[in-house]
């Protein structure tokens, strides 16, 4: 059984947060350091079990193409998002625990969300973001709701936020890449930092998949079609984006298949270009926590490192829902070479 957040004050939480970003170079072995991580670690892991809950109520709304995968945010997410973000408490992150369905378009996406959000769940819907038809200045597009979790008897996760995200095939392809290549470059491109010249060419490239989806374009970029692929190229050519695809790629794969409801621990090492995993069953919670922390903590001064915990219910599923753990650019560099070549 997960823990409860119960065993947690705010205050509390909150401290321990400022120790994470207050002591961000420490010695893994820092004792304030590892006593906030440890309590972070805790406390990140009570949300489990409303992420759980609303899987299962995402995956009976879903049709089969949909693919729904949830995941605990990494610890150095929670401390860039901490230093980027220094109003927000840590008790008050409306993301440690986050849901991600992928429909075959954007019109499903939509229906999807609009579903949820229009249906009697006794849960709060307590923010509601649509970056679908109005997308970020970087061109990430998807729709977001933010539910508290809400019990009609006592219960010790009365609160709890989940993150809900929804995207369609092509907009997660997009996003998954921003992610891919920030990685790979060592650069923060998702949260908007980084090379200006790779920023610009992500945004026209959402521009492009908004002709595709009939949905508006990303704001000063092209509203000739003409004029965006020609800008598209000339960007591909100065970033040499198509040219290394193959240098993206992780080419050593330490999985084993696998059906069924599981935690993975992913590592990912991109220079190595290898991803490994330590599976746990569903109802093995507490050990699969309890390695996530860890290889967190061990791993936290190299950068070349990257360890996440995801569930879904197949290895296909998962390499769908997390390119970016896999460093597969295939599904978006298609898309690239269609426009840069032409049909």
């Amino acid at each position: 059984m997960p823990l409860a957040i119960s065993q947690f004050q705010p205050e509390e939480i909150d401290q321990a947060g400022r120790v994470l970003v207050r002591v961000p170079d420490a010695d893994v072995h820092d004792p304030e350091w590892l006593e906030a991580a440890q309590l972070v670690g805790r406390w990140r892991a009570s949300h489990a079990h409303p992420l759980n809950v609303f899987r299962t109520n995402l995956r009976r709304r879903a049709n089969r193409s949909a693919v729904v995968a949830q995941r605990l945010k990494r610890l150095p997410s929670i401390i860039g998002k901490l230093q980027r973000l220094q109003r927000i408490p840590l008790s008050r992150m409306q993301d440690i625990g986050g849901c991600r369905v992928i429909a075959s378009s954007a019109a499903d996406a939509f229906s999807l969300a609009v579903n949820l959000a229009d249906s009697k769940i006794r849960h709060n819907l307590i923010r509601r973001n649509n970056y679908i038809d109005l997308p970020r200045p970087s061109g990430y597009r998807g729709l977001h709701l933010v539910y508290a979790y809400n019990s009609d008897r006592p219960t010790p996760w009365q609160g709890l936020s989940t993150e809900i995200q929804f995207r369609s095939r092509l907009q997660h392809q997009w996003a998954t890449s921003v992610e891919t290549v920030g990685t790979f470059l060592g650069e923060g491109l998702k949260s908007g930092e980084g090379n200006p010249n790779w920023l610009r060419f992500f945004s026209l490239m959402s521009s492009v998949i908004a002709g595709r989806e009939k949905l508006p374009v990303v704001p000063n970029t092209p509203t000739n079609l003409t004029e965006l692929v020609s800008e598209v190229k000339e960007y591909d050519e100065h970033l040499g984006f198509s040219r290394q695809l193959e240098a993206f790629r992780i080419v050593t794969h330490q999985m084993q298949n696998f059906s069924g409801n599981l935690w993975v621990v992913l590592e990912v090492r991109p220079e190595e270009r290898t991803t490994s995993a330590s599976y746990f069953g569903v109802n093995n919670w507490e050990a699969a926590n309890s390695h996530y922390l860890e290889r967190e903590v061990e791993t936290r001064d190299d950068p070349r490192v990257a360890v996440v915990l995801v569930s879904t219910n197949s290895l296909a599923m998962l390499r769908r829902a997390y390119p970016n753990f896999f460093m597969d650019l295939s599904d978006f560099g298609r898309i690239v070479t269609e426009t840069v070549e032409g049909p």
